[in-house]
């Protein structure tokens, strides 16, 4: 099967921010001796699940991408209605989303969302070299991702 030139994928519900991870220990396969590793919650694993699936579908059975890959991170939050103006609440309401002044982290909403596409759509979110994001606010919470293989051109 052919590696698409873009992959959209659109993962439905509020997007998730990757909280403080609780330490564990785990016996390490390869040893057995146990090793502290980071305890991933029930929340972060359910987006990331989410992510996952939509994921899947989106590749249509096309193996995950091995290169470089350029992407771009939307992640759009339920909009605060009651806090609003009503010219804002007019656009929203049109389908419209608008800029978000949220409390969460983009670097942690990112690592979250790349945990889900982790051999899905791309062998290792290392390879993730370039790209954007935007933060939000609209009728219907979601994140769109974007994923295009950086060829040797665009490097």
């Amino acid at each position: 099967m052919t590696t698409p030139s873009e992959i959209k994928i659109i993962v439905p519900g509020k997007p998730n921010a990757r909280k403080a991870h609780k330490i564990g220990l785990v016996n390490n396969p390869k040893t057995g001796k146990p090793v502290r590793k980071p305890l991933l919650n029930d929340e972060d694993a359910a987006w990331q699940n989410l992510v996952k699936m939509a994921a899947q579908q989106a590749m249509h059975g096309a193996p995950p991408l091995a290169g470089h890959v350029w992407a771009h991170y939307l992640f759009i939050f339920p909009a605060p209605m009651s806090a609003l103006r009503k010219a804002e609440k007019l656009l929203i309401m049109s389908g419209k989303t608008l800029l978000a002044q949220t409390r969460s982290d983009i670097c942690n909403l990112i690592k979250n969302a790349n945990d889900g596409l982790k051999n899905v759509a791309v062998q290792d979110d290392r390879l993730i070299r370039s790209g954007g994001f935007d933060i939000r606010v609209g009728l219907k919470p979601c994140a769109i991702i974007t994923l295009r293989p950086i060829g040797e051109q665009d490097r």
